[in-house]
């Protein structure tokens, strides 16, 4: 007999770090479940976007953009809105053997109202799960941060409701804990560190980076906010400032990698639009090469491969990076960055972007250039001991599925 797999999370919206998670887990039960069918709960469904994992792609309840959004809760909800929608989800769930919720900083109220933002979209979810009796797994979540009433109640309401609760970071635990919730929390690592590393890449913009004799930089920008630590225009000139200070100290080139390209949401979710941004505030703009495509998990953790060092805002740039044995200086827009690097012991890598300044940055690259051996031995050593707990995520989905 068959399994059935439903994920849900932060699906179809071209972000690396969530489908580096998909990927992951999905291909690790294939090997124990080689007949197992796999749905994805996600925006822009009609574009198969994960087809080449042979997962089918099933419309959320989400709208496919901002403008359709506003000012409306989720499809199936307003008052003359078709519930048709929400009856094929209901089905799906019910059909399922296991609802997957995550991976990643799913439960965050940035955005919430009673039916609007991730947590009331999850929370939703899981009680459509509780009708049908489908068990819940929280994968590799991250909690907060939480700001509202509402946001903290629905997550505690959402843990409760739950089969299996694992997140990815102490920080996690104790906001759990803090809310009230008093059933059991598995802690694991990031399950991105399940991938496998990845060989020297061959996009063109990669080959051009290295093929001028200088060392090569990654770095990966993201659009941030006040309620991250930094205005938005002040991080874009700290990271250009920084860079040019690099280039004139070290004669660096700088490769920019995208990890979430989203082009139906606000511009700076595009993180190629931040790197442009970013270049157009440089002085040494020469020394600047960007990825304008939209790559496969595969083909971006590859780009990673022979950077000297990298300089990371998203999470899973850091994730690759470090895969790809390369030491990263961490920016930590949320408590999840610096946890993940704390769990590499190399806290002193990263910076609170509330404390982000080109002496700073250039403070710390110099530091991972001079102890470099130090520090990847440091970082191996961490994903050596990480990378066999990472395993657990799949072995505890497994007991759900049949056969």
């Amino acid at each position: 007999m068959a399994g059935k797999i439903l994920f849900a999370g932060a699906y179809g919206i071209a972000s690396q770090g969530d489908d580096a998670a998909l990927e992951f887990l999905f291909r690790k039960l294939q090997r124990h479940f080689p007949n197992l069918e796999g749905t994805v709960l996600c925006r822009h469904a009609d574009r198969n976007p994960y087809a080449r994992l042979g997962l089918r792609s099933l419309a959320n309840f989400e709208y496919e953009s901002k403008e359709e959004s506003a000012g409306k809760w989720f499809r199936g909800f307003n008052y003359d809105d078709d519930r048709t929608l929400l009856a094929t989800i209901q089905q799906e769930i019910d059909a399922s053997d296991l609802l997957v919720l995550g991976a990643g900083n799913a439960f965050v109220d940035y955005t919430i109202d009673l039916l609007r933002g991730p947590i009331p979209y999850l929370t939703i979810l899981t009680l459509m799960a509780q009708m049908v009796d489908t068990p819940v797994m929280w994968f590799g979540i991250s909690i907060g941060p939480l700001a509202s009433q509402m946001g903290r109640h629905m997550t505690r309401l959402s843990a409760k409701l739950a089969s299996l609760v694992t997140v990815r970071d102490k920080n996690s635990v104790q906001q759990l804990r803090d809310l009230g919730y008093n059933g059991e929390i598995i802690q694991l690592p990031d399950p991105v560190l399940g991938l496998e590393p990845a060989q020297h890449s061959t996009h063109p913009v990669y080959r051009r980076c290295h093929g001028g004799g200088r060392p090569v930089v990654a770095v990966s920008v993201r659009g941030v906010t006040m309620s991250m630590g930094m205005e938005y225009h002040a991080y874009l000139n700290t990271m250009a400032a920084t860079l040019d200070l690099l280039v004139e100290a070290l004669g660096v080139h700088f490769l920019f990698i995208p990890h979430g390209t989203y082009e139906h949401g606000d511009q700076q979710q595009d993180d190629r639009v931040v790197a442009r941004d970013v270049v157009d505030r440089m002085r040494h703009r020469s020394a600047a090469f960007l990825i304008e495509d939209r790559l496969s998990v595969q083909e971006t953790l590859a780009l990673y491969r022979q950077a000297r060092s990298a300089i990371c805002t998203r999470l899973h740039a850091c994730v690759f990076a470090a895969l790809q044995n390369v030491p990263v200086v961490a920016i930590s827009y949320n408590p999840k960055v610096a946890g993940f690097m704390e769990s590499l012991s190399c806290s002193d890598n990263c910076v609170d972007l509330d404390a982000l300044s080109p002496s700073v940055l250039v403070s710390l690259v110099n530091r991972i250039q001079t102890n470099r051996s130090e520090i990847l031995e440091i970082m191996s050593q961490g994903i050596a001991q990480h990378r066999p707990k990472v395993q657990q995520y799949a072995e505890l989905a497994g007991t759900f599925l049949p056969g």
